[in-house]
């Protein structure tokens, strides 16, 4: 089997520079529904709707929420890890949020 290239990695976006600072590490699903769950409950209210909102099945964001999000979310995270690796969720500018677009279209 060849060797392939190495991927240009350049193209990723880079972390601003308070990442440490307002981010939070996620290790686990468990991690993840946390975070999760408080931003949607923050942001969008009940369960139900923010699936809507999000396009997804209120039983995958229940999923989520619990930290069975799947097989595919554990097994990503440690792969990660075991490459050496951070996973870092630090939220984005609220201008660029998804309540913030929703509210400028509900108007």
């Amino acid at each position: 089997m060849p060797r392939q290239s190495q991927p240009d990695l350049t193209q990723l976006r880079k972390p601003a520079s308070d990442t440490s600072e307002r981010g939070l590490c996620v290790v686990t699903p468990k991690d993840v529904a946390e975070v999760v769950r408080s931003a949607r409950a923050r942001t969008l209210g009940r369960q139900v709707d923010a699936a809507a909102r999000l396009g997804v099945s209120s039983t995958m964001l229940s999923g989520l929420e619990r930290g069975t999000g799947g097989s595919q979310l554990n097994l990503t995270l440690a792969v990660l890890a075991d490459l050496g690796f951070d996973v870092v969720l630090v939220p984005r500018d609220p201008a660029r949020s998804l309540q913030s677009h929703g509210r400028e279209a509900d108007r």
